[in-house]
């Protein structure tokens, strides 16, 4: 049986207000972490919560400010091919 897929790859950049998680010694380390969630609207069921990241690289923070910067690419198999919005 042959079922369509769709493999797609995702380059995230990402920065947002938070108790930092990075700090010096885990800049430009890659943590598994999943902070984000990645939403398909358009899948079945709807609203589905994809787990689409499997971690972050921090590019950059300040523990005063309370803000970090991350990035990321990953692959992830959509069960058809689409269309779909992930956000």
């Amino acid at each position: 049986m042959f079922i369509n897929t769709l493999k797609v790859e995702f380059t995230a950049k990402l920065g947002w207000a938070t108790e930092a998680k990075c700090n010096s010694t885990l800049v430009n380390v890659f943590q598994n972490r999943t902070d984000a969630d990645w939403k398909c609207e358009n899948c079945v069921p709807p609203d589905l919560q994809l787990n689409l990241n499997s971690g972050f690289t921090c590019t950059g923070y300040n523990s005063l400010q309370k803000w970090e910067r991350t990035e990321s690419t990953f692959h992830y198999i959509m069960p058809g091919t689409g269309p779909y919005n992930v956000s």
